[in-house]
């Protein structure tokens, strides 16, 4: 939740819509904080254009802050994005001081121009932004009025709140058992929600199955397969589910969804299984609140809630 100092500063936004990267929704959450204003450069031009490419591709990622005639300016390679400013490998430089210096006066000064030709973002901008959005990122087609929000790129601090969330294995499983879960995008964070994933360390985890018995093996682990703790390894973060032989079946060869949901005893989760395309994965899919993926072939998904 945003602190009370956020809440009660003057908050400007200038914010590219090129290409349809941005997500309307963001428009409408930055748009909706108090004493908050979202402006995009060249927007109507941008609108105007079937792959909405302006001219001039505003991509620039600055973030400034003025206080008690203090300045704080910095230029990053980081998006507005929890994953940009807190988890990525991303360029930072940084400048601060009086209000009065030069790189403050200049600064400020290509803002206020920037500021006052960009096309305010108001309900009328975001809802034909996302009409034409629609477009060149149609959303995934399923049923019902309304379906989750479709997101790039999964924010850790959304997969550490989430209540359960659901992957898609389509192929067998990796590990001699074919019980290691590879997990894409930040899914590993969902298995975090109390501290920051290490790479150097293995967290144990507990497993309720279906019929309601409880998995504590010391192996039922998630880590990160490659250096350091493992020398050789495909980078990817790795959920060690029950075995076969412990008496957990029918996940081992792939073609199914995985949904864990989380139990109030910490690092025990329930896991459901199901076959992919079946009623109870698009009933999943249903009521996902934002759903991912990452391209193919084939297409592989994820959704949480």
């Amino acid at each position: 939740m945003p602190a009370p100092e956020f809440d009660s500063a003057e908050k400007r936004w200038l914010i590219g819509i090129e290409g349809g990267i941005t997500q309307p929704e963001a428009l409408v959450y930055l748009s909706g904080l108090p004493d908050s204003e979202v402006r995009v450069p060249f927007g109507l031009e941008t609108l105007e254009s079937p792959a909405l490419h302006a001219a001039t591709f505003f991509h620039l990622k600055l973030y400034a802050f003025t206080s008690d005639r203090r300045s704080t300016i910095v230029s990053s390679s980081a998006n507005l994005t929890e994953s940009g400013l807190r988890n990525n490998l991303e360029q930072f430089l940084a400048w601060a001081g009086d209000t009065i210096e030069p790189t403050s006066t200049t600064f400020d000064a290509w803002w206020r121009r920037m500021w006052s030709v960009a096309d305010v973002a108001d309900a009328s901008f975001i809802e034909n932004y996302t009409r034409l959005r629609l477009a060149i990122q149609p959303p995934v087609a399923r049923p019902g009025p309304r379906g989750p929000i479709l997101e790039t790129e999964p924010a850790p601090g959304d997969l550490k709140g989430a209540e359960w969330m659901w992957v898609e294995a389509l192929r067998p499983l990796e590990g001699g058992s074919n019980n290691q879960l590879e997990l894409f995008l930040n899914g590993y964070h969902f298995f975090y929600p109390d501290a920051e994933p290490q790479r150097a360390s293995r967290r144990q985890l507990e497993f309720v199955g279906p019929d309601g018995r409880v998995y504590d093996n010391p192996e039922r682990v998630i880590h990160f397969n490659g250096p350091p703790l493992m020398a050789r390894g495909n980078s990817m973060w790795r959920v060690r589910l029950p075995t076969a032989a412990e008496g957990l079946v029918g996940y081992q060869d792939g073609g199914v969804v995985l949904r864990f949901v989380r139990t109030p005893t910490p690092n025990r989760y329930l896991v459901e299984i199901t076959d992919v395309g079946s009623g109870l994965a698009d009933r999943w899919e249903r009521d996902s609140r934002k759903l991912a993926s990452v391209p193919g072939p084939p297409t592989r998904r994820m959704g949480w809630a």
